[in-house]
């Protein structure tokens, strides 16, 4: 009797680690689709030459993943007096700076009276204070060329946004028209290129290369799961169940 409530428990056991090693296996493969969907994307989209936003667009709520990572071009002026940082670690910078730090965004003001936020570029933690101190950035109307991103979604594991310090640690729409103060923002971001401010805020440092070790990870799950079976016969055979 005890021998067949233990085979129960571990035939059921067995059951449930398999549909969750499926699952896993399932989930990389997916996971694997998107990815190379994006690699896909982001390699025709930074080909193409770039577009002026206020003439050659019409970005939308509707159409903004049809216009990530294009290269775009737009007119107008930096509001300096209102900025946030979202928290980023850098690994594989561009430039020389790298490591724990912030994007620094300000609000930019186009012609026809929109406002883009924009991520001017990267600050590490321990040049933060001092580019704060620095920082005399005049308000003049000017050209910026960059990459459109979409805001992000934040989730359980994201860390509540400091308001007192206007510290984010996603990019995410709601937070940052609250900081800004700013309804009229259009729904996305542009990463620009290069900054003429100095070489702080780090321009340039949009992320356009992605790892894909999603197949690597699907086998290993996939495997788990056959070990598992085997596992699971041969018990049955050698306590001659079979």
């Amino acid at each position: 009797m005890k021998s067949k409530k233990n085979l129960s428990m571990f035939s059921f056991f067995t059951l449930l680690t398999l549909i969750i090693l499926f699952l896993l296996g399932s989930w990389q493969i997916d996971r694997r689709s998107q990815k190379h969907s994006l690699i896909d994307q982001v390699e025709y989209m930074t080909n193409l030459p770039p577009v002026d936003f206020l003439v050659d667009s019409n970005i939308s709520d509707f159409n903004i993943n049809d216009w990530k990572y294009r290269v775009v071009k737009v007119s107008g002026s930096f509001d300096f007096t209102k900025e946030l940082h979202v928290f980023a670690n850098l690994s594989d910078p561009k430039g020389k700076f790298r490591g724990a730090g912030y994007w620094i965004f300000n609000p930019f003001l186009i012609e026809n009276g929109d406002y883009i936020f924009v991520n001017r570029g990267f600050v590490p933690q321990s040049l933060i204070g001092a580019y704060k101190e620095r920082r005399k950035d005049r308000q003049e109307k000017i050209v910026i060329k960059g990459y459109i991103k979409g805001f992000e979604k934040t989730n359980a594991f994201t860390p509540d946004s400091d308001f007192v310090e206007n510290i984010l640690y996603s990019v995410n729409v709601t937070d940052m028209k609250n900081i800004f103060n700013i309804e009229n923002a259009l729904p996305f971001v542009i990463d620009i290129y290069s900054s003429k401010y100095g070489d702080l805020p780090q321009a340039g440092e949009t992320r356009l290369k992605f790892n894909d070790n999603h197949l690597s990870y699907a086998i290993t799950w996939y495997g788990l799961a056959i070990v598992l079976i085997v596992v699971y016969f041969v018990y049955r055979k050698r306590n001659n169940i079979l």
